[in-house]
């Protein structure tokens, strides 16, 4: 019967199915309204906020043409629409919801661009070591790879960027995407084999020798 048991417990357990990635569909990049459209000019972006005020960043337009053109992806934001204060720093900060998800699994792609610099890119308060820095043009005519895959938690994640300026008009970009596995959940069929097989478990122990 012992055997016949772990048996059941056996196939209940293996027969899970296979985790596959799935889009964070929380994570936005910059200068999109709620429903991820691109925000207007001097509107407010709807998923980041400046830290130092806690107000909405502000889509920035219009940019200098050695600026890379914003798109339908993304745009360039700071704290007010005409790029000012200059030389500041500022943090941008986002949050994203990996309810159902496997944080462990998570996995965010991107391409940032600065002006000027870069000094971090933090996951939940800590230091990815991601840096852009330079006081050059080249950190905002073009947008920069980067990968984050480490520093997930369960629930609600935060994401921030820690921008330098130093120059007379300053912005700041992200084009995010994201996966993470969705949570491995029994069928109805391995709970089922499952119950049995503690069912069967509990009926051997109450049988005498």
């Amino acid at each position: 019967m012992k055997s016949k048991v772990l048996g059941f417990l056996a196939v209940g357990l293996l027969a899970v199915p296979t985790a596959y990635a799935v889009p964070i569909t929380s994570l936005y990049s910059t200068g999109l309204k709620a429903d991820g459209t691109t925000q207007a000019a001097g509107g407010a972006d709807a998923h980041y906020t400046v830290v130092s005020t806690g107000g909405a960043a502000i889509v920035v337009s219009p940019l200098p043409g050695s600026y890379l053109a914003n798109n339908a992806d993304s745009q360039w934001i700071w704290q007010q629409a005409n790029g000012l204060p200059i030389n500041t720093t500022l943090t941008f900060r986002t949050t994203f919801d990996l309810t159902g998800l496997d944080e462990t699994t998570a996995v965010i792609n991107g391409l940032w661009g600065t002006d000027n610099e870069g000094l971090d890119i933090k996951i939940n308060g800590v230091s990815t070591g991601i840096s852009l820095l330079g006081v050059v043009v080249g950190n905002f005519s073009s947008l920069h790879a980067f990968t984050i895959n480490s520093g997930f938690v369960a629930g609600v994640n935060t994401l921030e960027f820690v921008i330098r300026d130093a120059g007379v008009v300053a912005a700041f970009r992200a084009d995010l995407s994201g996966t993470a596995n969705l949570r491995a959940v029994p069928e109805p069929g391995s709970l089922a084999l499952l119950g049995l097989g503690l069912v069967g478990l509990g009926l051997s122990r109450r049988r005498k020798p």
